[in-house]
């Protein structure tokens, strides 16, 4: 018979059988359960993929996989083009250069599969679990990750322009070297997330939590950080360009040698920032607050800070000149 298109015959029942009573016997703990188990997920595993090797050939139109289980294959380069695998579990498979594109994957687990160099433009992962997934140089152009668990996922440059992750979980995921253009990523958690050598041009990370994210040698270009959390976040040597930080939360982030170029940082709170050495010349700061800041060595020429709150903030070597304008009241450092 055809339980959602996928074959699931005598055999496959047979099968199900065969794995529940193998569970069973091992529930007891017996010597060499481990092995029994490697053994038994091997041959489930290679009959599943026979069984939709079967079911694809010839197969012009796209695959019906709702809810199917698919753990323990190897689904290696596999043509699963506009595939609906809705709900199915396909946790800790083998997903290498698979084509996925167009797939529907919304709710499926995901979880310690290996998606590497695989094809995933336009796919829908809506809600899905890609938790400690593979994302190594994967496609996920146009792709819908909204409300998808990635946390401690491997992104590693991989392509995400125009990805919509709103509101996704990439708690310390791994976004090293990944080009992120266009990407939506409104409320989205990227708590401990490492953001090294990341291109960031125009993604609206607006509302994101980057609480401790590091963003070293980052460029970031016409992006939107309004009311992020970016409390301890590192941005050491980081590029920004035409940067909207509109109400974010700096809070002890480290800004050291960083360079901020027609950045808008009205409203956004700095207390205990490190911006030591720090080029910010190019940014507005009005009604920011700078509360024990350190400015150390920073370059504060042509910037107007008539709202800004500058208590027990540390200006130390500060460059600054007569186009500086300060807030009424406050004695300017000394040059």
């Amino acid at each position: 018979m055809e339980v959602n298109g996928y074959n699931t015959g005598p055999e496959a029942e047979e099968m199900n059988e065969y794995l529940l009573a193998t569970y069973e016997s091992v529930i007891h703990d017996p010597p060499g359960w481990r092995q029994t188990l490697h053994d038994v997920h091997r041959t489930v595993g290679a009959f599943r993929e026979k069984s939709l090797k079967t079911y694809l050939r010839g197969r012009t139109l796209p695959a019906d996989l709702e809810e199917a289980d698919l753990r323990w294959t190897n689904l290696y380069r596999m043509n699963l083009k506009g595939a609906n695998l809705a709900r199915a579990n396909l946790s800790g498979v083998k997903l290498e250069g698979v084509n996925l594109e167009g797939a529907n994957l919304t709710e499926a687990d995901v979880e310690g599969a290996s998606l590497y160099n695989a094809n995933l433009s336009g796919a829908n992962l809506r809600e899905a679990n890609l938790e400690l997934v593979t994302l190594h140089s994967a496609n996920l152009s146009e792709a819908n990750l909204s409300e998808t668990r990635l946390s401690r996922a491997n992104l590693f440059s991989a392509y995400l322009e125009e990805v919509n992750l709103t509101e996704a979980n990439l708690s310390e995921a791994n976004l090293e070297r990944a080009w992120i253009e266009k990407g939506n990523l409104t409320g989205a958690d990227l708590t401990e997330a490492n953001l090294r050598d990341t291109r960031l041009h125009k993604a609206n990370l607006s509302r994101a939590n980057l609480t401790k994210a590091t963003f070293w040698i980052t460029n970031v270009t016409q992006a939107n950080f309004t009311e992020a959390n970016l409390t301890q976040a590192i941005f050491s040597g980081t590029m920004f360009l035409l940067t909207n930080f509109a109400g974010a939360n700096f809070t002890k982030a480290d800004l050291t040698e960083s360079a901020f170029a027609i950045a808008d940082l009205s409203g956004a709170n700095f207390s205990e920032t490190n911006l030591s050495g720090t080029d910010i010349s190019g940014m507005g700061f009005s009604g920011a607050n700078f509360s024990e800041m350190d400015f150390s060595e920073a370059g504060l020429s042509k910037k107007g800070f008539e709202k800004t709150n500058f208590k027990r903030a540390n200006f130390e070597g500060a460059l600054w000149d007569e186009s500086t304008v300060w807030p009424e009241g406050f004695t300017p450092p000394k040059r």
